[in-house]
């Protein structure tokens, strides 16, 4: 997309390049702006300061002004926005382009930098000084090309294979050259992947730095060597992890966690099958737009494998009460993904890697990693009562304004079912045959007593005067501002609620 493209494209929203953390060759694009009209409402806006717009979607290359480290260039494709945060560099010749990434991604571009700006400030200034012998040779042109796309490639594919991906297919467990049966085997066969790509991305990444020093005649001057920390793919723990002051680098413990954030990604992605964002059927997302139906699921998934669920509102609560909470759902999800005759293994892999069993990660867990993923922008929201009893997730895409209403009808059906248990044990504890039974029937009853205050506190002041408004959202507004809209009723995020 051009900037006149843009223009007349009548779209809103458009990718932003705005730094990020330290990455080489490909990702960190996780942003959007609001250009719609040639970018009216951010000229009108006075505290925001527009620079080289005539530079607005242009192929480029970018990296953050501000650097904890080393400079760590990235390729982005015609249609970014950026700011003063992602310094952006553009030439006509695309070739030249990837040259100069690769360039500034060699050890010799540090070096200098090193002494140029001690303060890890790159600006262009800085770059400009930069000693830079113009690349002649067409086989060392040609090698520094072949090199520079095949580290793109994998950086791509591995920014790709996380949720946070504009262009993720599905989550990497579940794709056909790894999965299997068994979890465990299936992850097994996963890190042997990540490693093997670990390694190759070293391996370019010091062949890239070789031939630029050869280029400069700087051999003995300065080594190739990249230390693995610094092969920027999200799957390699020593990158993922860095160790701090506190907390040094330990392999087995980077490996705990990296199984660990694994299966969460894969939980993640099964929550998102639930409710049709995802399907194991096709990759890529499926329900994103507002105001899209079951119906439209249905056309791209004729016949589903696993089925989304239909009114948008899935119980996680302690108990089973309800068929079709999200524990139950995503035993389901595992059964059609992995078989069920596997069921138990994959549950007590997941329950390993989590330190803990799945229905009490959901419980207690779940929402916040979900929240800490998307940068406190969540797509699942959590219908949540001041003590915790009832907990309800909805999905945004999906909402409607029934959907209060559908809140509204668990909430009861919720309290009528802890309601009947009170009676229940009310009488057990009248007839109880001793006084250890009548004990444990009254301390149920004080805890279900407990659940019912909780419930009605919630339907009283929050979820019936919410529901009564029958409320839309919009979802052009972003998730900051609809989610500020139901105020005590969800998940509290803080900065966001309030």
């Amino acid at each position: 997309t051009s900037r006149d493209e843009a223009k007349e494209s009548g779209l809103k929203w458009f990718p932003y390049n705005k730094g990020g953390a330290f990455r080489k060759w490909y990702g960190n694009n996780e942003r959007l702006v609001n250009w719609e009209n040639d970018g009216f409402e951010l000229w009108n806006f006075k505290p925001a300061v527009i620079r080289n717009p005539t530079c607005y979607f242009k192929n480029g290359i970018t990296w953050a002004k501000v650097s904890s480290g080393k400079i760590n260039a990235r390729i982005f494709k015609k249609g970014f926005v950026f700011d003063s945060g992602a310094i952006a560099a553009f030439l006509e010749n695309g070739k030249t382009l990837i040259e100069l990434q690769s360039y500034l991604n060699c050890v010799l571009a540090n070096e200098g930098l090193k002494f140029l700006t001690p303060t890890l400030n790159f600006t262009i200034k800085e770059i400009k000084q930069l000693p830079y012998k113009p690349i002649t040779n067409p086989t060392t042109k040609q090698t520094i090309e072949e090199t520079a796309q095949a580290l793109i490639s994998l950086s791509k594919s591995d920014w790709d294979a996380y949720e946070r991906s504009w262009d993720f297919k599905r989550h990497p467990l579940l794709t056909q050259d790894v999965q299997t049966n068994l979890l465990e085997t299936s992850y097994k066969k996963l890190r042997q992947n990540w490693q093997a790509m670990t390694d190759q991305m070293k391996e370019l990444e010091e062949a890239n730095n070789e031939l630029f020093i050869n280029h400069y005649g700087l051999s003995g001057e300065l080594e190739k060597e990249v230390p693995l920390r610094e092969i920027s793919l999200t799957c390699n723990p020593h990158y993922r992890y860095p160790p701090n002051r506190s907390n040094p680098f330990d392999p087995k413990k980077a490996e705990k966690r990296l199984r660990e954030d694994t299966v969460k990604e894969l939980i993640s992605y099964g929550v998102g099958c639930v409710f049709g964002r995802y399907s194991l059927d096709k990759d890529g997302l499926i329900l994103v737009s507002q105001g899209e139906t079951m119906d439209d699921y249905f056309k791209q998934i004729p016949q589903p494998s696993f089925m989304l669920d239909e009114d948008n509102a899935v119980p996680i609560l302690e108990e089973n009460w309800f068929a079709d909470d999200l524990y139950a759902r995503l035993e389901e999800f595992l059964k059609v993904a992995f078989g069920a005759e596997h069921l138990r293994d994959n549950l007590a892999f997941i329950k390993k890697a989590l330190g803990k069993d799945l229905q009490k990660y959901l419980l207690k867990d779940f929402i916040k990693d979900h929240v800490q993923t998307y940068n406190k922008h969540p797509i699942y929201w959590l219908f949540s009562s001041p003590k915790k009893y009832f907990n309800l997730l909805i999905y945004m895409h999906r909402y409607t304004s029934s959907t209060l209403s559908v809140v509204l009808k668990y909430l009861r059906e919720f309290k009528d079912k802890v309601n009947a248990e009170i009676e229940s044990y009310r009488n057990l504890s009248v007839n109880a045959s001793d006084s250890a039974e009548k004990t444990r029937a009254l301390k149920t009853l004080d805890k279900y007593s407990a659940i019912v205050r909780d419930l009605e506190e919630y339907e009283n002041k929050t979820i019936f005067p919410l529901a009564s408004e029958r409320m839309d959202i919009d979802l052009d507004e972003g998730v900051a501002v609809n989610y500020a809209k139901f105020g005590d009723a969800l998940y509290k995020i803080k900065g966001v609620n309030g």
